[in-house]
């Protein structure tokens, strides 16, 4: 059973509960016999119990649910698409219960993320020796760069050593 399975059962034993709940408070008003007016707050009290725990069980379940950490892998069909009002969205799919994440971002963010995760590509292909960091021009080698000289963006630029 996945975990959208088990809460849509709790959830439907907790509405089930409540409506027991409300049948047992409008019969303990409607009873007219002595033995189903002694009977009837017992049968409410029992009720309201079967509620309690019902609704206690969905908040532990909710809560365990929603405290998880999602992991997710990319849809393989359009994993990144426009969306609306000029938001770009990512899609993914759970691994445990293909469950469908969604994460929207406003272009500017996109933009930044997208920078970020072609600079952590860069890095993390240099470290397998692979061939991408050659496409995209990442940061030269400390062997390759030789000592720092200062740049005309920096502070010391204007200083004769």
């Amino acid at each position: 059973m996945t975990i959208v399975e088990r809460l849509f059962a709790l959830a439907t034993a907790y509405a089930e509960a409540a409506v027991w709940a409300d049948r047992e408070r409008a019969f303990a008003r409607s009873a007219t016999t002595r033995a189903a007016q002694a009977a009837a707050p017992s049968n409410v009290e029992k009720a309201d119990s079967a509620v309690e725990a019902a609704r206690a069980a969905l908040r532990a379940d909710l809560h365990h649910a929603l405290g998880l950490p999602v992991y997710a892998v990319p849809e393989t069909k359009l994993p990144v698409c426009t969306w609306r009002q000029g938001q770009v969205l990512i899609r993914a799919l759970a691994k445990t219960d293909e469950r469908p994440v969604r994460v929207r971002y406003t272009p500017e963010q996109a933009l930044a993320t997208g920078a970020a995760l072609i600079a952590c590509a860069a890095v993390t292909d240099v470290r397998v020796g692979g061939t991408l960091s050659h496409l995209l021009g990442t940061f030269p080698s400390a062997e390759a760069s030789g000592p720092a000289t200062a740049g005309p963006d920096t502070p010391d630029a204007g200083r004769r050593a």
